[in-house]
């Protein structure tokens, strides 16, 4: 395994030992392997295999997967505590990294949000993100 993913886990995330796919999953996310489907059970840390090899950019500086992620979520219900989640985590690592539940507000209200900061992480419910999106075409 190797040290420096382990050890953000572990600083970081407060997760003592990552699972052998989230492993798996930061190696594809370095090696630029898209798309990716991850399949694992409910509550067995799919959220941190993709939010950790993101935020971890942060801490080197260096983007190489993307400077935003947009993170969906197949319920409304989810978006606010998977949101919470993931910016208890981005804290630990910059204050610049911010955090957006989106809940199928009009888009002219999300724009007035990212006009005051511009989301890095947004997280979303599917089919509200596609109903705004559609409207840029």
């Amino acid at each position: 395994m190797s040290s420096h993913i382990e050890r953000f886990y572990q600083e970081k995330l407060n997760i003592a030992s990552p699972f052998r796919y989230q492993i798996e999953t930061w190696s594809i996310f370095e090696e630029i392997k898209f798309p990716l489907l991850l399949r694992a059970p409910t509550g067995s840390g799919k959220t941190e295999a993709v939010v950790a090899p993101f935020l971890y950019q942060f801490t080197i500086k260096k983007f190489q997967i993307a400077p935003r992620m947009i993170y969906v979520l197949p319920m409304r219900v989810l978006v606010n505590s998977i949101a919470e989640r993931i910016k208890s985590y981005a804290q630990k690592i910059s204050p610049i990294i911010s955090v957006l539940a989106h809940h199928g507000e009009r888009p002219d209200a999300i724009e007035k949000k990212q006009e005051q900061n511009f989301p890095l992480i947004l997280v979303a419910e599917t089919l509200p993100l596609k109903q705004g999106l559609k409207r840029y075409g």
